[in-house]
């Protein structure tokens, strides 16, 4: 199944209880890596959270994204943004001009594309000297919450795809993709705290969860509100996300 589908009627979702990235991590991109008053093509878009993040700091912000009711929801939300354009095109041909942009970032998408296709289109849009950023919000392998997700999603029959770059899957294609393999690496904490509500509605959002109408919905849902029972203090439960910022050439 395709992203496109996994991620039909999870728009709202996806924009409401989607993790963002900590100020440590921004201010790394800005002044370590270099993205102040640079024009950036951010790729994989969806509802223009990380675009948003961006535009703080960057000239301006080519937010790229195929799907059309994540695109619509982007353009909404980001109407008070002068510096962000919306780009109804896809990673793998996002009809940017030759040696235009001085950075491409994929947040929380590179997984989803063409990575041959994609890294040729970043060769053509990028500047000579310019870099490739993927970022990832993601829990540790052996975080108890996660490990207890994963049990859920066996249970009922789902695939489980929680993704980050300690996935080994996605950590071989980075090497493939970063020019000689090479790239630099930076981990932040970005530990969150979330209600029930927003715990649900945060892995309801996933691309692995089931939609509402599918099989499994109400099962998973119950299986949410008992992971949360299990590990909640104090009507929150903590998560433990990192946020994985890979920097390099293609």
């Amino acid at each position: 199944m395709n992203m496109l589908k996994r991620l039909r009627g999870k728009t709202a979702l996806y924009a409401k209880y989607r993790p963002c990235y900590p100020k440590t991590c921004m201010d790394f991109l800005a002044d370590s890596v270099g993205m102040r008053g640079c024009k950036v093509a951010d790729m994989g878009s969806g509802t223009g959270i990380f675009s948003r993040l961006l535009c703080a700091f960057a000239e301006r912000v080519y937010a790229v994204e195929p799907h059309d009711e994540m695109r619509r929801l982007c353009e909404i939300q980001s109407a008070p943004f002068e510096n962000v354009h919306i780009c109804a095109t896809c990673a793998e041909a996002s009809r940017l001009p030759e040696n235009y942009v001085d950075f491409v970032s994929a947040s929380q998408s590179f997984h989803w594309f063409d990575r041959p296709k994609f890294k040729r289109e970043c060769r053509r849009i990028l500047k000579p000297q310019g870099g490739v950023v993927l970022l990832w919000n993601h829990l540790e392998r052996d975080d108890e919450v996660l490990l207890a997700l994963r049990a859920l999603c066996e249970k009922l029959g789902f695939s489980y795809t929680g993704i980050g770059t300690r996935d080994d899957r996605t950590l071989r294609s980075i090497k493939r993709f970063y020019d000689g393999g090479k790239y630099r690496y930076e981990s932040f904490d970005n530990t969150i705290l979330l209600t029930r509500e927003q715990f649900v509605g945060r892995y309801l959002s996933s691309s692995f969860a089931p939609a509402q109408e599918d099989p499994g919905y109400d099962d998973y849902v119950q299986g949410l509100i008992d992971i949360f029972k299990k590990f909640h203090q104090e009507e929150n439960i903590k998560l433990r996300y990192r946020s994985s910022v890979l920097v390099g050439k293609v």
